[in-house]
């Protein structure tokens, strides 16, 4: 008998292979486990493998995160519309600035939902003014068509508010993007009770 999951693709979306594998493996085990297929849209690095063994179909797409050429940046954006029209999810979730950019433009053209996390501004906001100023009007354009904009703190959620990105979309806050405490658990017989322990993230 299948379950309401089954057959349902959800595809992930990231920078790095090594970004998806070691922040939301979770969550991909947990959709795996409900029936869902579950697909990764990233470069290829040495975590790919990793996410094949768990049960995710793996496509590769090349970014240049530092690249702001407008003709390499269209190419790539018609290969994120390539890829997703192929793959043909139900749901995108999103994350890092380029692919929240470029798969939300594509989710909308091919009227697909998509959930884009904000895991933080990054350094084009940090850097020059012209990359910073070119990166908000894409945010503009590209992230009003998000189903749901999805902050992991306040800060970030305010920027947006004041560089009118964030306008009318629906979106939420959660408190990070969370750890495996069966994983990262407290273990008192690794305590030395001769020193002070600090951990600093």
């Amino acid at each position: 008998m299948k379950t309401f999951y089954e057959n349902k693709k959800v595809l992930f979306c990231s920078n790095s292979s090594w970004n998806i594998y070691n922040f939301r493996l979770n969550l991909i085990n947990e959709l795996l486990s409900k029936k869902y297929k579950v697909y990764v849209l990233s470069p290829r690095d040495e975590f790919t493998e990793n996410l094949i063994k768990s049960g995710c179909k793996f496509y590769e797409i090349k970014i240049n995160r530092s690249n702001i050429n407008l003709f390499n940046n269209f190419i790539l954006f018609i290969k994120y519309v390539i890829f997703i029209k192929k793959i043909n999810p139900n749901l995108i979730l999103s994350y890092t600035i380029k692919p929240n950019i470029f798969s939300a433009l594509a989710a909308r053209i091919l009227k697909i939902d998509i959930y884009n996390t904000i895991t933080g501004l990054g350094s084009s906001f940090l850097g020059n003014f012209a990359i910073k100023f070119l990166t908000i009007l894409l945010y503009r354009f590209c992230l009003r068509y998000s189903n749901l904009l999805i902050f992991q703190n306040h800060d970030d959620k305010e920027l947006f508010v004041k560089y009118k990105i964030l306008k009318n979309q629906k979106f939420d806050i959660i408190p990070g993007s969370g750890i495996n405490v069966n994983f990262y658990y407290y273990d008192k017989k690794k305590q030395n009770n001769s020193s002070n322990n600090f951990l600093f993230i």
